[in-house]
């Protein structure tokens, strides 16, 4: 159940609701062989790298939280 405070969630568009978190997180998804891809919140990839490790720091430099996604 929301809050007072969350209940601006219940009033924001389908398109506000894709960009929340845009600027904030990213997240580590491996791909072919032993390569990463890093993503934005809304699936747009930010770049690749050749460890989880890497990845996860590269996300930080760049004043990122890194995430994890299931």
């Amino acid at each position: 159940m929301l809050t007072e405070n969350q209940d601006w969630l219940r009033k924001i568009s389908q398109r506000e609701f894709a960009t929340l978190g845009i600027n904030v997180v990213a997240y580590v998804k491996p791909v072919q062989g032993d390569k990463f891809s890093i993503y934005a919140a809304d699936g747009s990839n930010l770049g690749s790298s050749s460890s989880k490790d890497s990845a996860v720091q590269a996300i930080c430099l760049s004043d990122l939280i890194p995430v994890s996604v299931h």
